[in-house]
């Protein structure tokens, strides 16, 4: 048998405050896909984070898809 809905959410949503620092309105706010890449940018073994975005990269990802 699977879980409720609403207790996977409750569980994901206590993740992402306390390891990506969001609060319970960010975690709402975002997709499955966005949230997916957000944890998939921890390292589960060292407990280290991947490589900050360099400005190349974001002004690429910028162009890339643009707001509006």
């Amino acid at each position: 048998m699977t879980k409720p809905f609403s207790e996977g959410a409750e569980k994901l949503s206590a993740i992402a405050v306390c390891l990506l620092g969001w609060s319970p309105d960010q975690f709402w706010c975002v997709t499955p896909q966005e949230l997916t890449t957000a944890f998939s940018a921890l390292d589960h073994e060292s407990g280290e984070t991947a490589a900050p975005l360099d400005n190349t990269h974001l002004e690429k990802l910028k162009d890339k898809f643009p707001d509006g």
